[in-house]
């Protein structure tokens, strides 16, 4: 399945790190990292994908953006998230049970919160396609995405499952709350990330 990985350009610092999660943690799978403008560090696995040369209007332009690549796409079903969440584990087995028949989207987190307030959010989701593009034609930040989007979807009456097959921190580790980038819930490939951050910083 694609995975579909929404970022910034303040976000290409932590695109080798987390590409070595991914490629130990998520094998098998199709990664595309989406952002804005030339990325010229290292991925360990997946694909850059650059959205523009630049993000016009900031974060005003993030559905739009996103929504007309998605457009591109002819899957079913993607599993989409923002790139700022650094994975610690996988449960293959229980990933492989999950069922889609019937179903429009399956929350991945271990940590999902499951409360209708945020039935919509931007941690790894398996969506049905057509479904996310049309939340997305009707807000226009990742932050309208959780808190409008949540509404949208319950009115909706679609089948939302969750299936704890992901395990990650459940809080971005970029945020202007903290300088840098916050690895705790990390401890256990924190050297690993740490080395990926400084070549990074030499590029």
């Amino acid at each position: 399945m694609k995975v579909i990985l929404s970022g910034y350009e303040g976000s290409k610092q932590i695109l080798s790190a987390s590409s070595y999660l991914l490629k130990k943690y998520l094998k098998g799978f199709d990664v595309y990292f989406l952002n804005y403008g030339d990325y010229t560090g290292k991925l360990h696995t997946g694909t850059y994908v650059s959205l523009a040369d630049k993000q016009e209007n900031g974060a005003g332009q993030w559905s739009t953006d996103i929504r007309e690549y998605l457009e591109t796409l002819t899957n079913d079903y993607i599993i989409f998230g923002l790139d700022d969440y650094l994975l610690t584990g996988f449960d293959k087995k229980l990933y492989d049970s999950i069922d889609l028949i019937g179903v429009d989207c399956v929350k991945l987190c271990a940590e999902a919160n499951l409360d209708k307030t945020y039935s919509c959010t931007t941690q790894y989701t398996i969506w049905k396609r057509d479904l996310l593009i049309e939340i997305l034609r009707q807000v226009r930040t990742p932050w309208q995405f959780e808190d409008f989007g949540s509404p949208i979807l319950n009115k909706m009456f679609k089948t939302i499952i969750h299936v704890p097959c992901l395990q990650y921190p459940s809080n971005s580790c970029l945020s202007t709350k903290w300088s840098g980038v916050r690895l705790e819930g990390n401890e256990h490939d924190k050297d690993e990330i740490e080395k990926c951050l400084k070549q990074a910083e030499n590029i």
